[in-house]
């Protein structure tokens, strides 16, 4: 009987042997493809910051480059220092902003819809910036106010989602 019992044990350990074996390659195997969905949102993550450069530079400047290429350092070093000494000097300086009467927005059709009250609205204007490129910010002012009611930050990638997905109303 005993002989009978460690023989079925010995069954029970090469069975679970395979079965460990057999766990190891499905992990070498989910490893293997999560090494590839790394590679793949790197590659993303390149193909964006190329479309996001690319847009933000005026098109009579734009440099065609091949799909997939990633260029990391396009100028020289003291080139690209003084021009990151330049950028951050213009943000110290504040960016250059629009300003538009509420009225004047609705007749552009850019405001298709205000709670704001009739009385109110002519003391009412926005101010639209962009302190980087692909970033914007949206400020509701009051006048007579230092400080703006609503301030909002909006990424282009941001809005070009929400064009994607057909959400046409940005509600301030």
């Amino acid at each position: 009987e005993i002989l009978h019992e460690l023989a079925h044990l010995g069954n029970l350990r090469d069975k679970v042997e395979e079965e460990i074996l057999g766990l190891t390659d499905v992990y070498k195997t989910i490893c293997d493809y999560n090494g590839y969905l790394s590679s793949q949102i790197e590659t993303y993550k390149a193909y964006l910051g190329n479309v996001r450069m690319q847009s933000a530079m005026p098109k009579n400047n734009r440099k065609k480059m091949p799909v997939g290429v990633t260029v990391l350092d396009p100028q020289p070093l003291q080139s690209r220092r003084q021009q990151q000494n330049a950028q951050q000097r213009r943000q110290e300086a504040s960016p250059a902003s629009v300003d538009y009467r509420l009225d004047a927005l609705e007749r552009l059709g850019v405001v298709c819809k205000s709670n704001i009250p009739e009385n109110r609205q002519d003391k009412v204007y926005f101010s639209f910036s962009s302190p980087c490129p692909a970033s914007y910010v949206v400020k509701l002012y009051y006048k007579g106010r230092e400080k703006p009611v609503v301030n909002m930050d909006l990424l282009l990638e941001d809005l070009l989602e929400r064009k994607h997905n057909r959400i046409e109303i940005l509600d301030l």
